[in-house]
Order: C-alpha cells, then structure tokens, then sequence
C-alpha cells in the first residue's frame, strides 16, 4: 500500500488562525463560496489555498496570518512536490473552525480510550491529504495514529 503525501503543519499554529477567526466580530469574516452559494452568514474558517504556495488563513477581511504547509511556501523550491500533491489549478477551500476542534476532540479521546493522555497541540501536525480533487484532514504525530 503506497502512502499518499501528506501536507503537513504544525497543530498548534492551526488552532492559534482558528482563534484569530472565532474572536472576530461577524462582518469581519469573510465569507466562502460555499457560504455565498448557501446565502449564509460567514463562520469561523480556515482558508485551505494553493497560488504560489500551500497555506492556511483565517477568513478575515484584513488579515495577513498565512502559515504554509511545510515545506510548500513560496520561496522554496517545492514548485514539483506542491503539483504532485494539489495539481496544477489554484485553489480556496472553506475549513470551518469547528470542524478542525472537534476533529482535535475525537483525536485526543480516541488516545484515552487507550491510556495515553494527549495534551500539547505543539507535539503534534494537522495534515492535509489530497486525492482526486478531494481532501481529508487530520490530526498526527510521532506516536499517533490517525484518526
């Protein structure tokens, strides 16, 4: 079985943008296609971008916190690692804020369930995973599994 690559950031950064966008007042957010689709007020959200590099931002209106994934910002020569993993289309996908915490929630009780207690976000990665212009997102680290 080949293991997909995986877009990787630090899990502790995640949740500081995602407080960044739930401390926000409502017409600070911006909204998402999805949400202008669906005629709905804009939610705390992480932006999921490619452009001239792989990233994640807050869906604010004046906002310049962007943390690539590593090893895909655009100073680096990852130009070939970012089209094997994205393709070659830019992209902006809506990652609502409490998707990503209550993913976190699951990950964390599933290790107590097992007996190990997991506490620091900043041990650990939120992964992105692409296939066929789909994604899944998680949460992993060096003695983890996925979940």
């Amino acid at each position: 079985m080949a293991i997909e690559p995986m877009l990787l950031w630090n899990a502790e950064e995640i949740f500081d943008l995602c407080a960044l966008a739930e401390g926000c007042e409502p017409e600070n957010l911006q909204k998402s296609f999805r949400d202008v689709h669906e005629n709905s007020k804009p939610r705390p959200s992480l932006w999921f971008a490619k452009d001239s590099g792989v990233y994640l931002m807050p869906n604010l209106r004046f906002a310049d916190h962007i943390i690539y994934a590593n090893g895909c910002g655009p100073q680096e020569e990852s130009f070939e690692f970012i089209q094997s993993i994205c393709g070659g289309d830019d992209f902006l996908e809506s990652l609502p804020c409490s998707d990503i915490r209550a993913l976190w929630a699951k990950f964390v009780g599933d290790f107590r369930e097992i007996g190990y207690p997991l506490q620091d976000p900043s041990e650990y990665s939120f992964y992105i995973e692409m296939e066929n212009e789909k994604f899944t997102i998680g949460f992993c680290g060096s003695r983890s599994v996925t979940v």
